[in-house]
């Protein structure tokens, strides 16, 4: 019995063994790092270049362009990805902020260095 259960645990255990990883070389990002860091540029310049021009971009505009620009130019991007993008460039340390208008609409502004 005791043969019995010490060949089945090995068994078991080639079964469901992960291992450990072989050593992988880090010193380069990863794809999805590559694509993240691109992504997060592209909003970023987008959002930079449409403000010093009109002043302001509606933030719904702002969020589907810069998809469209991100899968244009990296061949990934979802609505969520750059809506935390823009999280990022509008939060409170950041260059950039979101009001709300008469219109009731969200706006994405430079903010006022003080």
């Amino acid at each position: 019995m005791q043969t019995k259960a010490t060949d089945k645990l090995r068994a078991n255990e080639d079964r469901n063994f992960v291992g450990e990883k072989m050593y992988e070389d880090t010193s380069s990002p990863s794809t999805e790092i590559t694509i993240n860091l691109s992504n997060f540029e592209i909003t970023e310049q987008y959002v930079r270049e449409t403000i010093v021009v009109d002043g302001r971009i509606l933030f719904s505009e702002a969020l589907d362009s810069i998809v469209y620009l991100c899968k244009k130019n990296t061949g990934h991007g979802s609505h969520q990805s750059v809506r935390n993008y823009l999280k990022s460039l509008t939060s409170k340390i950041a260059p950039f902020k979101i009001i709300k208008e008469e219109d009731k609409k969200k706006y994405i502004v430079k903010r006022n260095e003080n």
